[in-house]
């Protein structure tokens, strides 16, 4: 439950990282193809929507996805796929790289980690001797443990 807790905390500290990033008017300023680009008030969707939008994901079609994030903040009109393809040209790919190294350098600077000559340890291979009782797959029996000293593993 703890545990739960804290890999929650750490996935809204990562939230809040992306989101300031988006937010800075300097974030956007680079990271649009064109100076002139969303620039102009009327707009369907703005720089920050665009990346909200992509960063979310799709799992249904583009069209249908469009709708629903329309109609989930409440806009009466909407955007065709092709539009939304034309305004994601006008994104640069630069963006996505930069939230990328970011959240790297956020998740890497937390120091409270097992580590082993250096490395931080994130998986153990584990090799176990069996011995089979009888033919049936499902009576395989695990015998020993090969690698462990007390319930601690050690290389």
């Amino acid at each position: 439950m703890l545990g739960d807790i804290m890999i929650f905390k750490k996935f809204m500290t990562s939230l809040k990282i992306a989101k300031e990033q988006i937010n800075d008017s300097l974030f956007m300023l680079t990271n649009r193809t064109k100076s002139t680009y969303f620039t102009k008030n009327p707009f369907k969707m703005n720089f920050k929507d665009a990346l909200y939008f992509i960063l979310k994901g799709l799992r249904k079609m583009l069209q249908i996805e469009i709708d629903d994030w329309f109609e989930f903040f409440g806009g009466e009109n909407t955007m065709t796929k092709q539009a939304f393809s034309q305004l994601r040209q006008k994104l640069k790919p630069d963006a996505f790289i930069q939230l990328n190294e970011k959240y790297i350098n956020w998740f890497y600077s937390d120091d409270d980690f097992n580590k082993y000559k250096g490395y931080r340890l994130t998986a153990a291979l584990l090799k176990f001797q069996i011995q089979l009782t009888t033919e049936n797959i499902s009576d395989i029996i695990i015998t020993k443990a090969i690698g462990s000293k007390q319930g601690r593993w050690y290389v």
